[in-house]
């Protein structure tokens, strides 16, 4: 009798848990991270969750040097009889399944049924096979500790080794009410605050920061950055909304001259009339003098990091309109403010810190959303990141810069992709991943692994050899064996012959 192609894939499995315990499983990014997804050799890398119906996931596993995303919406949750999401694995397919669980408790424990949809058949057998592992791996998670009341392992007396036992690579995702949130500020409402004189504007997929008071009035404020091209309109309304109608900037300052924190500056300084203001190991790619070192498209992680060498890498030419940041650290037109050297995603950036209430500015010298995946900058979930992948030329150079950043102990960041952290999460966060910066931060596999761009005050003096993209590689190695398999099988043709 033929399979029919509609059936959907169904698994059941008997826990001596109870129901909620079980059901907590899926939602708990501790708990999920140790058997959601998780193969035996792979290293999990992310695990974030938004546990609520219309809450989306994210659940990246590295396996063989390459990173596997899991992403999905759930559209049920009746905690603790069912839940039901979507998942979609952008590496294996380019369809979305739909997945529920359904939890029945028992005398003793529970009965799970947890049933696959919108499958091809050709994949039903390995679907069955690998959720089968997936609910034994989660029974045996689940018997390592007594589940605590919300679903997590933390703190629970059978499981004090919790922080050893983690994942190694395992970044949590960071829920934290948004500092413009608790101000009363509506999300459409731009630019929203900061800190005290500070806001930010999205511009598409990156932000940039207005510094200065509400109402300070002409020439007394700061744009450090200058977003996407296309974005010079937006900035100047969201600035005459803060800062009164024709008030103009002191000047703009930038942590970095890649084309997405450049591509309205010529627009708005001619506009304004404003100086612009970099660091001296920056000016040659602002200047017509250097292009940046090519972005590295194979360090993996989404579709920001394979698209990369598609961005352009300049230079532009300001002329003499842009001037070296001063050398004493103080930053034209912000008073109480210090720029602080940070290259490593590029040679000259900078991040800016005001130490009277420890606000700091990073730039892209870290990250508050895994930048090199589209979806993730999409869903903007709070979570401290390294720079961007793709476009970082020095990685030991990165690696003190967030050590830098790091020391200085900030109470609040704005950086250049992500929303706005604040207080004990940004603290702890930053130190961590200054502790394990090149397991956290630094890819596995790149052009600049190992192998930093060399930059002057003239601008790129060498950059390492191009490496070839992991999957052309497999696929060379294919196309190796595949000959030479034939070579052989013709050699023995012939020999018989």
């Amino acid at each position: 009798m033929p399979l029919d192609p509609t059936a959907p894939v169904r698994v059941v499995r008997r826990f001596e848990e109870p129901a909620e315990r079980v059901f907590d499983a899926w939602l708990d990014p501790l708990v999920a991270g140790r058997w959601l997804f998780a193969t035996p050799t792979g290293t999990m890398v992310q695990v974030a969750i938004d546990a609520r119906v219309g809450g989306s996931y994210e659940i990246v596993e590295r396996r063989e040097g390459d990173e596997v995303e899991h992403v999905g919406a759930y559209f049920r949750l009746d905690r603790p009889r069912s839940l039901a999401f979507t998942l979609w694995v952008p590496k294996y397919s380019q369809e979305t399944s739909r997945i529920s669980v359904d939890v029945a408790p028992l005398e003793a424990g529970c009965e799970l049924t947890l049933t696959h949809r919108d499958l091809d058949p050709a994949d039903h057998a390995v679907a069955e096979a690998g959720w089968t592992t997936a609910l034994e791996n989660l029974a045996a998670t689940l018997a390592q500790g007594r589940h605590d009341g919300c679903g997590s392992l933390a703190g629970d007396p059978d499981f004090p080794d919790l922080a050893e036992k983690r994942p190694r690579r395992l970044r949590m995702s960071v829920h934290q009410e948004s500092a413009t949130d608790a101000a009363g500020v509506e999300p459409q409402e731009w630019p929203r605050p900061v800190a005290e004189g500070l806001a930010f504007l999205r511009t598409g997929i990156v932000n940039v920061f207005l510094v200065g008071r509400p109402g300070a009035g002409d020439r007394n404020w700061v744009l450090v950055d200058a977003g996407l091209p296309g974005w010079a309109d937006s900035i100047a309304d969201a600035a005459a909304r803060r800062f009164g109608e024709r008030a103009r900037p002191a000047a703009i300052v930038l942590t970095h001259g890649h084309f997405d924190h450049v591509g309205a500056l010529e627009t708005l300084a001619d506009r304004w009339d404003a100086p612009i203001y970099a660091h001296a190991m920056e000016l040659p790619y602002l200047t017509g003098r250097s292009a940046y070192p090519p972005p590295d498209p194979t360090v993996g992680g989404g579709a920001m990091a394979t698209l990369s060498w598609l961005y352009p890498r300049g230079p532009i030419d300001l002329g003499d309109r842009v001037h070296p940041l001063p050398e004493d650290g103080t930053v034209p037109g912000l008073p109480g403010w210090r720029w602080v050297a940070t290259p490593g995603h590029t040679p000259g950036h900078v991040s800016f810190f005001r130490d009277a209430d420890r606000a700091l500015i990073a730039g892209d010298a870290f990250v508050t959303t895994r930048q090199e995946s589209a979806l993730a900058m999409m869903a903007q979930r709070r979570e401290i990141h390294g720079p961007p992948k793709y476009y970082t030329c020095d990685w030991e150079a990165a690696r003190r810069s967030v050590e830098a950043l790091a020391a200085l102990d900030p109470e609040t960041a704005g950086t250049g992709h992500g929303e706005p952290l604040s207080g004990e999460v940004l603290r702890v966060g930053l130190q961590a991943l200054a502790r394990d910066f090149d397991r956290a931060a630094v890819p596995t596999y790149g052009r600049y692994v190992g192998r930093p761009a060399r930059a002057d005050a003239t601008g790129v003096v060498s950059v390492p050899r191009d490496v070839p993209h992991p999957l052309l590689r497999l696929g060379a190695g294919f196309a190796v064996g595949f000959a030479l398999g034939t070579a052989v099988q013709r050699l023995t043709r012939d020999r018989r012959a």
